[in-house]
């Protein structure tokens, strides 16, 4: 992949709209591949990929190199893909926990009327 020059990052950090454009589509494809493979779904990793991008623009102004931007954004992307899956996995064992809960409580009252 080549690098980004030093002068569109430097419009990049100052907020300039174009040189985000420019380093969005440099970057997109690979942080996009990058989430696919971590999560479970295309709409997951777009999501992500988004967000990536959005927090990428919010802390713009402290990412003063290309191998700063390259490292946030694939730091970000892992960090990020991960607590999705480990929120996702939580999630799914509490949906489990009250599906359950639930099952044995109807038991309860069930025998409990009879």
């Amino acid at each position: 992949m080549i690098e980004l020059d030093n002068h569109t990052i430097s419009k990049f950090r100052d907020g300039d709209e174009a040189a985000f454009t420019e380093v969005y589509n440099h970057f997109y494809n690979s942080i996009f591949s990058f989430c696919k493979y971590l999560l479970p779904t295309i709409e997951d990793a777009r999501d992500m990929t988004a967000k990536i991008f959005i927090l990428l623009w919010e802390k713009r102004e402290t990412l003063h190199t290309y191998q700063n931007v390259r490292a946030f954004l694939f730091l970000n992307a892992k960090n990020k893909c991960l607590n999705f899956l480990r929120d996702k996995k939580a999630a799914s064992a509490i949906d489990k926990q009250i599906r359950d809960f639930t099952a044995s409580e109807q038991r309860s009252i069930l025998f409990a009327e009879i």
